[in-house]
């Protein structure tokens, strides 16, 4: 029976948890692309200018113009809106990874399992 309560208290605190850090955090679109080159090429651009171009071959270089195409990848940053809910969110998860574990050593102990 002890080892029913600490596996709710685990779940609860690990969807708690993950509700907030759910909150907790946004993702925000980037002037950044990574275009794809028709040759086997790549570059990370901001509009029709690279920042960094790196070939087939493995050469690179830095400042070109590039075309910009429909096959572009948008960068995005991840940003904290409530920095609070994060810690309180991470911090919830730990514990239900440790009320689960603690679950698993109080129900070993109760079959008599060393």
């Amino acid at each position: 029976m002890r080892t029913h309560k600490i596996s709710i208290i685990a779940i609860l605190s690990n969807l708690i948890g993950t509700v907030l850090l759910y909150y907790a955090f946004s993702l925000a679109p980037m002037d950044l692309r990574v275009v794809s080159d028709p040759r086997g090429g790549y570059a990370i651009c901001t509009h029709t200018r690279a920042a960094l171009v790196v070939t087939l071959g493995g050469g690179f270089g830095v400042g070109a113009d590039y075309p910009e195409t429909g096959d572009a990848n948008q960068a995005v940053t991840l940003t904290t809106n409530h920095p609070g809910y994060a810690r309180i969110g991470i911090t919830l998860i730990v514990l239900s990874a440790m009320f689960g574990f603690g679950a698993l050593i109080v129900e070993s102990e109760s079959k008599g399992h060393p």
